[in-house]
């Protein structure tokens, strides 16, 4: 018996070297990251934006949001080979699971904590549904 494969020519295995430095590069490269995109989101937000009263708050949102991955990764992999390839593709990819872990986890706690007032759609949902559970 033997299988068919139609992706089998397409797969490629990735190995990256690691090294303290590309770790260290890695991670400052994730907090510029973060410093320039609040930079460019607050240019345009701050000339355009008519509620001046949580420009700060929705700021700090935008920029912590933004989570870098796909784009990143496909770009530092289709680098032509050179000798720096694989110091890139490392960098990228310490910045890009910094970016997942530390902003995926954090970026709700951030959101509640800026904005403490508004409920999101599951606890208002949950309200509603405790709410219409105690009048029956």
């Amino acid at each position: 018996i033997s299988f068919h494969l139609p992706f089998a020519g397409l797969l490629e295995m990735l190995s990256i070297k690691f090294d303290t430095n590309i770790l260290l590069i890695g991670i400052i490269v994730f907090f510029l990251v973060i410093i320039v995109r609040a930079l460019i989101i607050s240019g345009p937000v701050i000339i355009f934006e008519k509620n001046k009263k949580n420009t700060f708050k929705m700021l700090t949102v935008m920029s912590w949001g933004g989570m870098r991955g796909g784009i990143s990764i496909a770009l530092a992999l289709s680098i032509p080979d050179i000798p720096q390839k694989n110091t890139i593709i490392g960098i990228t990819y310490i910045a890009v699971v910094m970016s997942i872990i530390i902003q995926g986890l954090s970026l709700q706690p951030l959101v509640n904590k800026l904005f403490p007032s508004k409920k999101t759609q599951e606890e208002e949902i949950k309200t509603d549904t405790q709410e219409k559970a105690k009048t029956k």
